[in-house]
């Protein structure tokens, strides 16, 4: 009689774990619409800029017609995404003047809050060779 208990627990067991479970009871509960939030990327063109340079940013993640804000550590100001075409939004930025040279993040957010984007550009600091020796001109 205990092995014919042992074997139905064991088939029970065995049930459990084969059926699947409903996605909304495998995760803890998400608020009603936040199933489509969406992540994606932002291209920074060009994605090395010297302080008080402007950059173009693309952003494939807030969809057709959407609107969207850009930050970076590195902006001057905030940047405002608007529609591009049919992959995205369009926003230009300027670097501050202060910027240091490193890497920075960009972060997007989509204006209904459904949709985020991240990306990175480089600061860097161009120095101007400067001559070692006067340049001989010749006389004349």
């Amino acid at each position: 009689m205990r092995s014919m208990s042992i074997t139905f627990c064991a088939a029970a067991a065995a049930a459990l774990i084969a059926v699947p479970v409903p996605a909304a009871l495998a995760s803890p509960a998400a608020p009603a619409g936040d199933d489509d939030r969406r992540t994606g990327t932002v291209s920074v063109t060009p994605s090395t800029i010297a302080p008080g340079g402007k950059v173009e940013l693309w952003a494939d993640v807030c969809g057709k017609g959407r609107e969207a804000t850009g930050n970076s550590d590195a902006f001057a100001s905030e940047a405002r995404f608007r529609p591009a075409d049919d992959n995205g939004l369009f926003a230009e930025a300027r670097i501050r003047d202060d910027a240091e040279p490193r890497s920075y993040d960009v972060w997007v957010t989509c204006r209904d809050g459904r949709g985020k984007a991240t990306g990175t550009l480089t600061v860097v600091h161009h120095h101007r060779p400067s001559p070692a020796a006067p340049v001989k001109a010749g006389g004349g």
